[in-house]
């Protein structure tokens, strides 16, 4: 858009999205930009489904970089310290309020990004800046996994359900052909035992993706289609639309 465009459409709205991304390895078939491209997608999905309720939200800039330590040994990752995605948040924040979107929802795409996400939207809230909410859909796409995907074997980052939805949001990027199977044992774990990113209440940072999964990837991404794809996204904006219109609408 441009900047005319925009201040058009201030004049309808004070809601903006921004999707929280990453520059990091998704196995041998997708780039590394897979997170960015589904944040991008994420907002422009969303706001076309709330704007389906009458809602006006702006689809915004999606951060290309987020947090990857452990994605550094797959060449081309890049990656931020938490202080630094901190302060990148707060000063793209501070500057859309200032162009008077006071209401900012942050939406994840990428995991390691989650906790910087709620500490910024907890000191923009805190200084007055804007109001900010933080959606992570990721619990809620993960939970339909059994019966949406084919693979029934251990799926997760650049697998078969990830791989679905830039599948439907970018085809073109994706390259079955080159992709690589890998599923690690299944662990047994405490209730709760899983992440905070994906629903849980134990929280360890990994220390070297590619020491556990050596492609980059883990499950079957060549099971991989564009209708799971979009089946994926019809729950992401679903929900994410419902939580937007409870908190700002």
């Amino acid at each position: 858009m441009t900047w005319p465009e925009v201040a058009a459409l201030r004049e309808r709205t004070e809601i903006i999205l921004v999707g929280v991304g990453s520059c990091e390895g998704h196995g041998h078939h997708m780039p590394l930009a897979t997170d960015t491209i589904l944040g991008e997608d994420s907002v422009r999905r969303i706001a076309a489904r709330l704007e389906q309720d009458g809602v006006v939200a702006v689809p915004g800039p999606t951060i290309p970089f987020g947090i990857s330590p452990d994605y550094m040994s797959f060449p081309g990752t890049i990656t931020l310290r938490p202080s630094t995605l901190l302060e990148v948040l707060r000063e793209v924040c501070t500057s859309l309020a200032r162009h008077g979107f006071t209401k900012i929802v942050l939406v994840l795409t990428h995991d390691g990004n989650l906790g910087v996400m709620q500490a910024a939207a907890q000191e923009l809230t805190a200084d007055g800046v804007a109001r900010v909410l933080v959606l992570n859909p990721l619990p809620v796409v993960r939970e339909k996994y059994g019966e949406m995907l084919t693979s029934k074997g251990v799926e997760g980052h650049g697998g078969e359900g990830e791989t679905a939805r830039v599948l439907a949001s970018q085809p073109e990027l994706v390259d079955l052909a080159r992709a690589v199977a890998f599923s690690p044992e299944r662990r047994e774990r405490l209730p709760w035992d899983v992440p905070p990113h994906f629903g849980g209440a134990a929280y360890e940072p990994s220390r070297d993706f590619r020491a556990d999964a050596p492609p980059g990837s883990i499950g079957n991404p060549a099971l991989a289609t564009r209708d799971t794809g979009e089946k994926g996204w019809a729950l992401i904006t679903e929900w994410c639309s419902e939580v937007i219109k409870r908190h700002f609408a």
